[in-house]
């Protein structure tokens, strides 16, 4: 499953991903592995690592080997952007770390999402409570 966050600086991107052929964007990314190493082909490199930095417009494939990322798109013109001059890979510490950031977030969203949920059943049956008072 795909799903797209979009926040002020940049959009991330959660997904089981399918391995596109080699291309390039206007945007840096940070890409991340939730679960063992990719291998990143850029810079006529090699990088396999957990997570990698890569400066807009560098020509780049990865190879997930299955494993769901964390795509972080930051358009050419944020101060992020401007900060990854050159490919480099992230510590398996940073990846963990954001990675139980990125599943914290989604565990409070699904319990808001509960909460919300729960919330309107009550009213409902707040409502039908009144409907057999009446």
């Amino acid at each position: 499953m795909t799903k797209l966050y979009e926040a002020g600086n940049h959009v991330l991107i959660f997904a089981g991903y399918i391995d596109p052929a080699e291309h390039r964007h206007m945007a840096a990314h940070i890409i991340l592995s939730m679960a063992g190493e990719i291998t990143v082909m850029a810079d006529d490199k090699e990088y396999v690592c957990r997570g990698v930095m890569l400066p807009s417009g560098v020509m780049h494939q990865v190879e997930t080997k299955g494993n769901p990322v964390m795509v972080f798109l930051y358009d050419s013109a944020t101060n992020v952007a401007k900060g990854i001059s050159r490919v480099e890979c992230l510590s398996a510490e940073v990846c963990d770390d954001i990675t139980a950031a990125f599943l914290d977030f989604e565990k409070a969203e699904t319990e808001l999402a509960i909460s919300e949920k729960t919330h309107q059943q009550m009213l409902n049956d707040f409502d039908e409570i009144k409907k057999t008072l009446e």
